[in-house]
């Protein structure tokens, strides 16, 4: 059947969405959540009628439906305001509104409007620790995978409700196969000893029982959320790049990807944001040892040259000039093997404004939001640019949609919240950011830092004082004099806001 409305035709044979003869890409739920609209359009539509259609019943969260009427609205030349297409009905649900005229195209073969969906069923964690209050972290990990993979636009999860079924039973995996029909099967263990939180998952392909990925995390000192943000970061990344396809399937075609040097820099990640040197040390090392098995992957050498910028920007090393020329070398060096590779363009695109290269940096971190525009990470990050440059607005609409797109924030968002705070001088507002960075992670220096300085601006010397001891107990003065002096904002106004706290403070960094 074909659908003739305003200026589109919407061919559910074909499964194409024209405006004025021109093909207009859009993702497939959106297109079958049209579709669904469409044919449906005599009555209002509830928010289960559609998941029960849409997603086959599967768990979706309010804000992943949402997100598909806005991105439906936006593909149709409606939006939330004017509502001339589709119309939101308060607590009732959502209905088609145009004008429709049908015509038939001569097939009679149905679409099933879940023909590009994978599924994939999380199994509840099973908890090996000896302290049975330990236990509750399981089912915590397993609600934050849930509520974390249904943000991913290329494949569905079932059900909370489903998944708790087979909780303190042995499942048979080819008989849940037979059962729900799906794609693939999520499990793991936590366990919980003198050492910290160790964890193991693996994903399997039911249909076979076979193991097509597994994954293990030891967090050592790091605190239970830390690990089980860490794990559900891991899941995500793996399921986004090797099952849903990730964001940029229409653009760029992905190539083989070694599952060892994949998981290397998932590591390498990992370490990375934990902003500490000792972290820093090994990322780099297990980033050499996925170069040595793969001298051609793009990531890794984007992620190699993170840890060189951490260098850079804490002066862990003493030699700055060095440590940027490396950064850059090898942000420079990933964008030659893969121009295409959303991270090597991230990558280029952090150099570029620590060395205060904001168009450039504007340009290379808009075309990986052009190929993966709901990555969390090349969000943030551009809200990070945007607001050492001063958009404070328009940065907090890029933070807004990483944390729509992922849940569990990052620590290192809400120091990027802090800054769009400092440059709109709230800073009561930018002094409960910090707090809840520093809650996640007590170890980062510039966040004290950031901290001391906005207590003096209040006139809180005793606060600002107590702030600047924590920062010297992380390093000496001079290091934080240098991490200071690099911060790149545009307006020199910024940078000199925060040096007038401290002097309120009484506390000197020359």
């Amino acid at each position: 059947m074909i659908y003739l409305f305003n200026k589109f035709k919407i061919d559910d044979h074909k499964i194409e969405l024209f405006r004025d003869g021109v093909i207009i890409q859009v993702e497939p739920q959106v297109f079958n959540l049209i579709l669904f609209l469409i044919k449906n359009r005599e009555s209002v539509k509830s928010k289960d009628e559609i998941i029960e259609t849409v997603w086959g019943g599967k768990s979706i969260s309010d804000a992943s439906l949402n997100s598909r009427i806005n991105l439906a609205r936006r593909a149709l030349s409606d939006d939330g305001k004017s509502q001339r297409i589709i119309k939101t009905f308060s607590r009732r649900g959502f209905r088609f509104v145009a004008d429709v005229i049908e015509e038939h195209d001569g097939s009679l073969q149905a679409h099933d409007v879940l023909t590009f969906n994978k599924s994939i069923l999380i199994l509840p964690f099973n908890d090996l620790s000896a302290d049975i209050r330990d236990h509750k972290i399981s089912e915590s990990i397993t609600d934050e995978l849930i509520i974390n993979l249904t943000q991913f636009t290329h494949f569905s999860v079932l059900s909370r409700n489903i998944s708790f079924q087979y909780k303190k039973i042995i499942p048979d995996i080819l008989q849940i196969s037979k059962e729900k029909n799906i794609d693939y099967i999520l499990e793991g263990n936590i366990c919980k000893d003198q050492y910290g939180y160790r964890s193991s998952i693996q994903i399997a392909d039911p249909k076979t029982g076979k193991y097509v990925w597994a994954h293990r995390l030891s967090s050592g000192d790091l605190g239970v959320l830390q690990e089980r943000d860490q794990l559900v970061d891991s899941v995500g990344k793996y399921i986004s790049r090797k099952i849903g396809n990730g964001d940029a399937l229409a653009k760029v075609v992905k190539p083989n990807v070694n599952n060892q040097v994949f998981d290397l820099c998932l590591r390498g990640r990992e370490l990375i944001t934990r902003f500490s040197y000792e972290d820093n040390l090994e990322a780099e090392q297990v980033l050499d040892t996925a170069i040595i098995l793969d001298p051609n992957d793009s990531i890794a050498y984007s992620l190699l040259s993170e840890c060189f910028l951490n260098r850079y920007i804490r002066h862990w090393d003493r030699d700055d000039d060095r440590m940027m020329n490396m950064a850059h070398k090898y942000a420079k060096k990933s964008y030659m093997i893969n121009n295409h590779e959303p991270f090597s363009l991230w990558a280029n695109a952090n150099v570029l404004l620590w060395k205060r290269e904001f168009n450039d940096a504007l340009k290379f971190i808009d075309k990986a939001l052009e190929l993966e525009p709901r990555s969390p990470l090349f969000n943030s990050n551009k809200s990070m640019l945007l607001s050492f440059i001063g958009d404070t607005q328009l940065s907090k609409k890029y933070l807004d949609q990483a944390m729509i797109y992922k849940p569990i924030h990052e620590p290192h968002w809400f120091h990027t919240l802090a800054n769009i705070y400092l440059v709109e001088a709230k800073y009561e507002r930018a002094i409960e950011a910090l707090s809840r960075r520093i809650r996640r992670n007590p170890k980062v220096a510039i966040s004290w830092i950031y901290l001391s300085c906005i207590f003096g601006i209040l006139g809180k010397v005793d606060q600002s004082k107590n702030a600047w001891d924590h920062a010297l107990a992380l390093y000496d003065k001079v290091d934080l004099r240098s991490l200071l002096i690099k911060l790149p904002f545009k307006d020199p106004r910024h940078f000199n806001d925060l040096v007038s706290g401290l002097s309120a403070a009484n506390i000197v960094i020359e």
